[in-house]
Formats: C-alpha cells, sequence, structure tokens
C-alpha cells in the first residue's frame, strides 16, 4: 500500500466491567474500503483509555500492512489533542500517546490524527460495538 489511506477509529466503554472494544476502518483516496478491523479491550481505566487503545491497535495494524501515507480520524477530540499537544503526557495513560506520537513519527511517511465528528464515524462506532461483543465472550 503506497497511496494515501484514511483510517477511522473508535472504542466502546463500558464502565462497570471496565472494558469494551474497538474498531477500524481503512478507505483509500477512492473511498474503496481497504479493511476493517474489531477487537475486544479489557482492564480499561476511562473512556479515553479505551479510544487510545482503539487508535494504538489501528496504527499497529496500518504498520503491519505497510501503509506509508495515512490520516487516522476519532471522534474523541481528547485523544486527537493528546496526540497534537504534550498536555496528556503525564496523565494516568499519557505513556500511550506519547508511544503513539513516536510510531506515528517513526513508521509512516506521513502521518496525521484528526478530529471527525461522530456522523462522520459511524462505520468505526459499530465496529466498535461489534469487538465489546467480544469482550463480553472472552475473546
Amino acid at each position: 500500500m503506497t497511496s494515501f489511506v484514511k483510517i477511522n477509529t473508535d472504542a466502546s466503554f463500558q464502565e462497570q466491567a471496565r472494558s469494551g472494544g474497538w474498531g477500524a476502518i481503512c478507505r483509500d483516496e477512492m473511498s474503496d474500503i481497504r479493511f476493517a478491523v474489531v477487537g475486544p479491550l479489557t482492564m480499561l481505566m476511562d473512556a479515553f483509555h479505551a479510544e487510545a487503545l482503539a487508535l494504538s491497535n489501528a496504527i499497529d495494524v496500518a504498520e503491519q500492512l505497510g501503509v506509508e501515507r495515512v490520516m487516522f480520524e476519532t471522534d474523541y477530540i481528547n485523544l486527537r489533542n493528546a496526540l497534537t499537544s504534550s498536555e496528556y503526557d503525564l496523565g494516568p495513560v499519557g505513556i500511550l500517546p506519547s508511544d503513539m506520537k513516536y510510531r506515528l513519527r517513526l513508521n509512516f511517511i506521513d502521518a496525521r490524527v484528526t478530529y471527525a465528528p461522530r456522523d462522520c464515524n459511524k462505520p468505526a462506532h459499530k465496529l466498535a460495538a461489534m469487538g465489546v461483543g467480544l469482550a463480553l465472550c472472552g475473546q
């Protein structure tokens, strides 16, 4: 994959269970789906932690598939802010944004993280809900 792609990510967080799910969908410059992934999340601290893990997992998949130019979109504005500043670096899960910023610079020719309103992130939201189902099943 050498073309520019867009990857939407989202997470679902269930506070009582401290678990959730994540999902990501990748589209190329023609808006054709290149891949979609889901997975469970466990031992979560809060919604920020879930959203950060969703993006981190999406970064992993993009790296493994050889994506070089990518725009990651999240509907969680605090996560986008964490990746475009240092304001969250000393927070409870601050290592995640720090690690992601490093990996984005190191492993991609061009990588950005932007905010997308929830209405524009519906497919990733649906995938995250599927990930919750995997968490509930113990997968």
